[in-house]
């Protein structure tokens, strides 16, 4: 075999470029939604214009619904692209307090001698807690006293708002003691480097020493970790949505039965509804898990990608 193509072969970032190319074509679908979608994701549509005899849910494939639509005729290509913006956003938001938490409170521990114990404690106690189970105490804490929130009852824009930041607040405060616990590790390995008796010599002090010169060598950890905990933050979204637990909602009747319907297309609204609504058609569940999925696979593979680099 000629050498060009084994140094491709064995030479190529596998998981870093399919990651990063998936991640972007996710971003991109995210921000050309209009561009990209048949239909206004909150529009019913009673009957199919193409199939007047149509009535919905439309199966995948029906002519001008390609992934099919809800019991209320809302185009589900539609959605899902423009729930992705919402998706992608709260799942970002919490992943950089995740990282921002987690880097913190690692990089003291791991430089402190005396902070050590007490925040290693804390990591290891908190890493033990699954984060849906943290979720599902912290939601209705934060969410009914501090901001407001009813969750059985008509919502605004104002009231989703504050109910995306509860979500935003608690998923970030979840998972951030695992980037602590490799911080913790990674700084804990620096403390003797070279370049860190040289900068004690200058006459550094010691958090002058971490925060100039330590600091700026966890950023491919700290990368890796941001991917890591936006796939985090998406796992834990889709959990919760299996609970009927999402961003958003108004209130719908159901056979005397009352549900939060999502008014806005996140991912997890729609994984709930799917999974109530699965008897009209098994593709309301699949296509919001599928979307999860990939999501999921995407980031997983870019950190990966940029562990290998580091």
């Amino acid at each position: 075999m000629p050498r060009w193509i084994t140094r491709l072969l064995f030479g190529l970032n596998a998981p870093l470029l399919i990651g990063g190319l998936l991640v972007a074509l996710l971003a991109g679908a995210a921000l050309a939604a209009p561009l990209l979608t048949p239909h206004d994701p909150l529009e019913a549509l009673l009957i199919n214009p193409a199939s007047p005899a149509l009535r919905p849910p439309f199966p995948p494939g029906t002519p001008g619904f390609p992934l099919g639509s809800d019991p209320a005729g809302r185009d589900m290509l539609s959605r899902l692209l423009y729930g992705a913006r919402y998706t992608l956003a709260i799942s970002a938001l919490a992943a950089a307090a995740r990282v921002a938490l987690g880097a913190l409170i690692g990089m003291l521990a791991g430089w402190y001698r005396r902070a050590r114990p007490p925040l290693g404690a804390l990591i290891s106690a908190w890493s033990a807690i699954p984060p849906v189970f943290m979720a599902f105490f912290l939601i209705p804490l934060l969410a009914t006293p501090l901001f407001g929130i009813q969750r059985a009852g008509p919502q605004n824009i104002a009231e989703v708002s504050r109910n995306a930041a509860v979500y935003t607040i608690v998923i970030g405060a979840t998972g951030w003691a695992e980037a602590a616990a490799r911080c913790q590790l990674a700084v804990q390995g620096l403390r003797g480097a070279s370049f860190v008796e040289a900068a004690y010599a200058l006459g550094l002090s010691r958090w002058a020493v971490l925060w100039r010169h330590v600091r700026p060598n966890l950023r491919g950890l700290l990368l890796s970790e941001a991917a890591n905990a936006i796939s985090g933050a998406l796992l834990l979204l889709a959990e919760l949505g299996f609970f009927s637990f999402f961003v958003g909602g108004g209130q719908e009747d159901v056979a005397g039965s009352r549900y939060l319907d999502p008014i806005y297309a996140e991912w997890g609204g729609l994984l709930a509804k799917g999974l109530r609504q699965r008897g009209a058609g098994i593709w309301l569940l699949l296509e919001p898990l599928l979307a999860f999925t990939l999501a999921i696979l995407a980031f997983n593979l870019l950190a990966e990608g940029l562990r290998r680099r580091r």
